[in-house]
């Protein structure tokens, strides 16, 4: 599995705008200027989902995570996102809104591959 909050994508505090020019990610196909907008409107989506909740997006992706049997493993640059991370145990997510989310972004909904073609070949998933 990838990186919970997809290298930054589903934090919510993220625009591919914002990546400088020499950022790793924008070699990776997800946030390619065909994809990073149509991305980060299914994230605005379901960070509205989050708001409802009155849980940060990133909070509201490692509780999806969880309510899926994932044991998400996020990493922290910062102590204010350790404690989101850690907050985000609190979250409760309804039938209703896994419903919504499913609706929103159902699997395979994001645009582009996790990694470039020649990278892609090299990860085995289990």
């Amino acid at each position: 599995m990838e990186s919970p909050f997809s290298r930054g994508l589903l934090s919510g505090e993220l625009s591919g705008a914002e990546l400088a020019p020499d950022d790793m990610r924008r070699g990776l196909p997800r946030f390619s200027d065909d994809n990073i907008t149509f991305n980060q409107h299914l994230v605005t989506r379901t960070g509205e989902l989050a708001l409802e909740l009155g849980c940060s997006p990133a909070q509201f992706a490692l509780a999806w995570l969880v309510a899926q049997g994932v044991v998400p493993i996020p990493g922290a640059q910062r102590r204010t996102h350790m404690s989101g991370n850690a907050s985000a145990g609190k979250v409760t997510l309804t039938a209703d809104v896994l419903r919504r989310v499913d609706e929103i972004a159902p699997a395979g909904a994001f645009a582009g591959e996790r990694f470039p073609d020649h990278l892609l070949a090299l990860v085995q998933e289990d």
